[in-house]
């Protein structure tokens, strides 16, 4: 699959495919003989999982460390998934902060509603009582 197709079907630039690759966070981009890039489907594997990633917050150095880690195989299994692990308790305190804005913006929005129907009648009362 050519890097435009590629770019595309993720909804992600050619630019950001190419960095991908010169930071090693695709393990190996193939070539047909004329030098130009042609994805494979593990590559497109990896661009999936990538992009995954990085939506988890996970930097461009965790994301490179983790794919020299899978290249090293089996035995790197536990560092791997610690580095899930870690990154999933990042998301869940995340979470946890958004999750208390919004319960805090829920009380503000049903307090705000209260406030301003009184508002407009004492607004309306003063309106009244000046005619």
């Amino acid at each position: 699959m050519k890097i435009s197709a590629v770019s595309k079907k993720f909804d992600i630039s050619i630019q950001t495919l190419r960095y991908y690759e010169r930071e090693e966070l695709i393990p190996h981009v193939h070539r047909n003989a004329k030098g130009v890039r042609d994805y494979q489907e593990s590559e497109l594997y990896w661009i999936h999982y990538v992009q995954a990633l990085r939506h988890s917050g996970v930097s461009v150095a965790s994301i490179k460390n983790y794919v020299k880690l899978v290249q090293q195989g089996f035995q790197t299994r536990d560092e791997r998934k610690r580095i899930l692990l870690e990154q999933k308790q990042e998301l869940l305190k995340q979470r946890s902060v958004i999750d208390e804005a919004l319960r805090h913006m829920n009380i503000k929005l049903g307090a705000y509603d209260t406030y301003v129907v009184e508002l407009e009648k004492n607004t309306r009362r003063g309106n009244q009582q000046s005619d």
